[in-house]
């Protein structure tokens, strides 16, 4: 219904304009793009289309000082991401930014680094390339923003690491003192718990929520262990090493973020 009412209200030139836009920039024709961004931004200057059309053009025009070649490299290495991979794709737009570290997409692909080493956890590459564009008098506020932004989470997920690693060292700590004492095996409190805890969320997660199942069943893994040791560990010890384990399953399942730290 809400198609149906902004297509009733929409510029038909706006329309037409906004399609031929994002055909001819399909076909990494820019200087086309351009045009008909603009024909399309004038024939519908307070339209949702033109809107649209005005801040593609906008964003694009300046790529035509180098003739649009730092951004058809660039454009080529997101398009092509998938059959490059991460390392030759970093090989190419780092080559295409030494060959114009000044040009006007130089900032854009700096951008794209810094997420990119950020995503491998490449800390200091990051931190790196986000001084550099500090510098890039072609940044924009909200580009230098970003990868400010990605600096300190860097630097948070390094404080998640040194949790993670304590965490998980309180765990081996708790398996082994469990293993070595004496006590009962809390065998059906166990179950229930891989049962409840476990394989319900787990299957639920498979049918529902793609790329995820695994994530529960490594956490209902550490629930498990820890209601069966739980019998045969001193109280601080089992508590220390339950919070402890699911620390690090929680920093390996990369939750932390979503819970604020």
């Amino acid at each position: 219904m809400i198609w149906l009412v902004a297509a009733a209200y929409a510029s038909p030139a706006g329309l037409q304009g906004r399609a031929d836009g994002d055909a001819a920039s399909a076909a990494r024709d820019w200087a086309g793009a351009i045009t008909a961004w603009q024909a399309c931004a004038a024939a519908d200057p307070t339209g949702r289309d033109g809107r649209y059309c005005a801040t593609r053009a906008a964003a694009l025009a300046p790529h035509a000082a180098d003739g649009f070649a730092g951004w058809t490299a660039l454009e080529g290495v997101r398009r092509e991401y998938r059959t490059l991979g991460s390392d030759a794709a970093i090989v190419r737009v780092e080559a295409a930014l030494a060959a114009d570290p000044q040009g006007p997409a130089a900032a854009s692909m700096r951008v794209w680094l810094a997420n990119e080493r950020a995503r491998r956890g490449e800390d200091d590459a990051v931190a790196r390339i986000g001084a550099d564009l500090a510098a890039d008098p072609g940044a924009t506020d909200a580009q230098r923003a970003f990868v400010a932004g990605r600096v300190a989470f860097d630097r948070r997920e390094g404080q998640r690491r040194v949790l993670a690693g304590v965490g998980a060292a309180l765990g081996v700590l708790y398996t082994i003192v469990a293993l070595r004492g004496p006590g009962p095996w809390r065998w059906r409190s166990a179950a229930l718990a891989a049962l409840v805890l476990g394989a319900v969320p787990t299957v639920f997660a498979a049918l529902y929520e793609e790329g995820i199942a695994a994530s529960f069943a490594a956490s209902a893994l550490v629930v498990t262990g820890a209601v069966l040791l739980a019998g045969r560990a001193p109280r601080w010890v089992s508590v220390g090493g339950t919070v402890g384990a699911y620390a690090a399953v929680a920093w390996a399942n990369g939750w932390y973020p979503s819970l604020g730290f």
